[in-house]
């Protein structure tokens, strides 16, 4: 789920993804590098476990915004 919070504003919910593939990352860091440059904010929230694990295995969770929850999520645009 994807919601546009504003200009450049991007809350990710991964509640309900329960596989990631390489290609997938390598999409996110795209769209990371994009919205940092355009001056915005791209935040994740509800991620699984095993998503996680793979975010720390290749650092990226230092890059990423992850927050915990939907409402975790929100508050970080607020």
């Amino acid at each position: 789920l994807v919601r546009d919070l504003g200009k450049n504003k991007i809350l990710l919910d991964f509640k309900k993804v329960v596989f990631f593939s390489s290609a997938g990352l390598q999409t996110l860091i795209s769209l990371h590098r994009e919205v940092e440059r355009l001056g915005g904010k791209l935040v994740f929230c509800s991620i699984c476990p095993h998503f996680y694990d793979l975010l720390k295995i290749t650092k990226l969770h230092t890059v990423f915004d992850i927050q915990s929850d939907l409402p975790s999520g929100i508050k970080v645009f607020a």
